[in-house]
């Protein structure tokens, strides 16, 4: 079966960047917009469309980010308040992002494994050196989004 076309107008709501939508009355909303031509879509895990919206606002300065630097302090940001949660090893990072309810979801096999590949060669980029969570900086961010551009 084909998608299903969204009943009204109601269930899509337009943002500066991307839209929040439903595709069935009382159901979950979802975020879609895009990056660099290609069309991403995250579920908000909410039907609440105040709370839909308010996490759809949430991630508009990531998406929104023109360079290196926005984007490195989005992920300060987040890592300190991943700090203030508890300390983890490196080796665990894929199993915590595989199981959070918030992490981004894959829409295809192919992109998952492309997923789990770009963090393992994270990983491997840090060194050995590079045991906790904790450890990561902004630097590091930086340097591995520039050997990313050049390969």
């Amino acid at each position: 079966m084909g998608r299903r076309k969204m009943d009204s107008e109601l269930h899509r709501i337009k943002l500066e960047t991307g839209t929040v939508y439903q595709t069935s009355q009382g159901g979950n909303y979802y975020f879609r917009y895009q990056i660099n031509g290609e069309r991403k879509c995250v579920s908000l895990k909410t039907s609440n469309q105040e709370e839909a919206l308010r996490k759809a606002r949430e991630l508009l300065p990531t998406i929104q980010a023109t360079n290196l630097e926005v984007i490195a302090t989005h992920v300060k940001v987040a890592r300190k308040l991943a700090a203030q949660t508890r300390a983890r090893p490196v080796s665990k990072i894929w199993e915590v992002y595989a199981s959070h309810p918030d992490r981004a979801l894959p829409a295809t096999v192919r992109e998952q494994l492309s997923y789990e590949a770009t963090q393992e060669e994270f990983l491997r980029f840090l060194g050995s050196g590079i045991t906790m969570f904790s450890q990561i900086t902004e630097a590091h961010v930086i340097k591995f989004a520039e050997h990313l551009r050049h390969m």
